[in-house]
Formats: C-alpha cells, structure tokens, sequence
C-alpha cells in the first residue's frame, strides 16, 4: 500500500470513530440513560393520559421519533452507498461488511419509523374518538 493510500485510509477510519462517537453519545450522559429517561416519561404520560389533548401529544411524540428514525435510516442507506463508492480503499475485507451492517441499520431504523407512524395513528385515534364522545 502507498503512504498517500495508507494515509486516506487512517484519515476515513479516524472520521468514522469520530462520527460513531458523536453518533452514540448525548449531551445528557449515555445514550442508554437518555432513552431510559424518554421511554420513563413516555410510560408515564401514556398512563396518565384522559384527554384528547393527552393522547394528541403522546401522537406528536410518536412521529417525532419516527422523523428521527426515517433520518437515522437515510444517513445510514447514505453510509452503505459511501462504501460502495469507496475505489480507493482497493479489497480492503471491511468494506463489505460495512456496507451490509449500514445496511442492516437503515432497514431497522426504516421498520422503527412504520412502527413508531403506527403507533402515533393508534393515538391520533384516541384522540379522536375522544372528541366525538365530549361533542355527544
């Protein structure tokens, strides 16, 4: 392998520790601590919910987290073709894998978002048939 060649390849291994670091880390704590605190006020405010306007909310929750879901699946559909791309890298063995993993991850993330969708049109619902009953 030629320096210049050695040299693209630590640079893209060093951007992408540093894009897996930021990826996976919260300015709160851990990224588990972050989602242990959303999925606590989740449950809490999906228990304690009795209006329309309750169950509207935790709706707009749901799509909230299927916009960050859906983007989450593109910037990893957008890593795998990054990959793909990558000519310079020559039969490194990681760069399939890599693409088959980003890949992996933009079809769960794409399932999450339908579910996280369906979950707000569940509440939507609620909401709705919340309005019809108080308008009786």
């Amino acid at each position: 392998m030629n320096t210049r060649m050695n040299r693209k390849l630590w640079t893209g291994l060093i951007v992408l520790s540093i894009l897996c670091g930021t990826m996976f880390s919260s300015p709160s704590g851990s990224l588990a601590e972050s989602r242990k605190g959303n999925r606590k006020k989740i449950m809490d405010r999906v228990a304690a919910a009795s209006t329309a306007e309750d169950y509207q909310e935790i709706a707009r929750y749901y799509k909230e987290e299927a916009a960050k879901a859906e983007e989450k699946a593109k910037e990893h559909r957008e890593m795998a073709s990054w990959y793909l791309e990558r000519k310079d890298m020559g039969k490194m063995s990681t760069i399939v894998p890599n693409r088959q993993h980003c890949e992996k991850l933009a079809n769960q993330y794409q399932a999450a978002a339908r579910e996280f969708s369906a979950m707000a049109r569940i509440f939507d619902d609620y909401a709705g048939m919340l309005r019809g009953l108080s308008a009786k």
